[in-house]
C-alpha cells in the first residue's frame, strides 16, 4: 500500500550500487509461493525495486515443475508446500514420502539441512574415523545428520549444539504439521526405500560419480 520507505543502512553497509534488493538477487520461488497460495500472481504485484524477469520465469518454471503452480494459479500439492517453514524444493521431497516413517525422515534431513550453521564436524583422528566407517558404513553424512537429530552419536562427529537444537526445533514444528511423532519415538526407516523415493520424488536431484574420476559428479 502506498508509505514511506525508510532504508537504514550501517556505517559500512554495502550500498545498492554494489549489493542488489534481495528480490534481484535471490531466488523469488518462496515469495512466488505465498504469492500463489493468497490468489495473486507475484509479477501483477507492485515492488519498490523491480524483479527481474528472469527471476520471475526461473520462479514460475520451478513451481511448475515441482508441481506447485500450474496455468490455473496454485494447486493442491502447492497448498500443502506452502506451510512448510524450508525451501520449495523441500517441502517437495517431504510431501511426496509415500509412508509416515518415510515422511519422517525426510523431516529430520531437511531440518538438518536448513540449519544456518554446519549440524557437525568430523574428527582428524584416523581410529575414529574407522569406527565410523563401522558405525557407518555407507559414509552416508545425511544418515549421520538424521541419527544426530534422533539423538544418536557417532565415533569422529562433533555435533554443534546449537546447529542441532535449531535443527531438532525445526524438525519438531514440520512433524506437528503432519501429526507426525515427536523425535524421542521416531520410527525406523529403510535407506533404500528412502533412496528410491527421494529419487522418484525429483530425478533432477540425482547424481551418479563417475567411475573413472570420482571427484566427479553428473546426472544419470
Amino acid at each position: 500500500m502506498n508509505g514511506i520507505c525508510v532504508r537504514l543502512y550501517g556505517e559500512h553497509a554495502a550500498l545498492e550500487s554494489v549489493t542488489p534488493p534481495e528480490l534481484q538477487r535471490e531466488s523469488i520461488v518462496e515469495p512466488m509461493l505465498a504469492s500463489a497460495v493468497c490468489g495473486h500472481e507475484l509479477e501483477t504485484l507492485s515492488f519498490i525495486d523491480t524483479i527481474p524477469d528472469k527471476s520471475l520465469a526461473s520462479a514460475k518454471m520451478q513451481l511448475k515443475e515441482l508441481g506447485a503452480i500450474d496455468d490455473n494459479g496454485i494447486t493442491e500439492h502447492g497448498r500443502n508446500l506452502a506451510p512448510l517453514p524450508v525451501d520449495a524444493i523441500y517441502a517437495d521431497l517431504v510431501t511426496k514420502m509415500p509412508t509416515k516413517a518415510l515422511k519422517e525422515v525426510m523431516i529430520d534431513l531437511t531440518a538438518a539441512i536448513c540449519t544456518t550453521g554446519k549440524l557437525y564436524q568430523l574428527t582428524s583422528n584416523e581410529e575414529a574415523l574407522e569406527r565410523l566407517d563401522i558405525e557407518e558404513p555407507f559414509g552416508c553424512d545425511a544418515q549421520i545428520m538424521v541419527g544426530l537429530l534422533r539423538g544418536e552419536s557417532f565415533s569422529g562427529v562433533s555435533a554443534d549444539q546449537d546447529a542441532l537444537r535449531e535443527a531438532q526445533g525445526l524438525s519438531e514444528q514440520m512433524r506437528s504439521v503432519f501429526e507426525l511423532p515427536s523425535l524421542e519415538v521416531a520410527s525406523r526407516y529403510d535407506r533404500n526405500e528412502w533412496v528410491k523415493q527421494m529419487i522418484n520424488a525429483n530425478p533432477t536431484l540425482l547424481f551418479v560419480r563417475r567411475e573413472r574420476d570420482v571427484r566427479r559428479l553428473v546426472m544419470d
